[in-house]
């Protein structure tokens, strides 16, 4: 099978994601979404739930992947914090978001 590079635009992945809510909405098998009183590990689930099917979709992974051949950082930050305001986390949280998974990774 021959690999082709196909150049995704901002908006582009901004449907691939809604796409991929769309069909995770659908499934009668995923986890239920709730509010915070569900608890961390729900949230936990569909975070890995999510991920799974993004990286199932070839052409998201094809751009995730020139990214992280990249050596410089910043292309890689500057994707993870556009990902992040485009579900919504507001700009000036990902940074004490970023702080807390330190913090419970070093605790583990």
């Amino acid at each position: 099978m021959k690999k082709r590079i196909i150049k995704l635009t901002e908006q582009d992945l901004e449907k691939l994601v809604k796409k991929i809510i769309k069909e995770e909405e659908m499934d009668p098998n995923a986890p239920e979404e709730g509010g915070e009183e569900d608890g961390e590990e729900d949230g936990n689930r569909l975070v890995t739930a999510f991920f799974d099917k993004l990286s199932k979709t070839k052409q998201v992974m094809v751009f995730f992947d020139k990214i992280a051949k990249r050596n410089n950082p910043k292309p890689k930050a500057e994707a993870i914090v556009k990902f992040a305001e485009m579900v919504g986390v507001p700009k000036g949280k990902i940074a004490s978001i970023v702080s807390d998974i330190r913090d419970a990774s070093k605790q583990q």
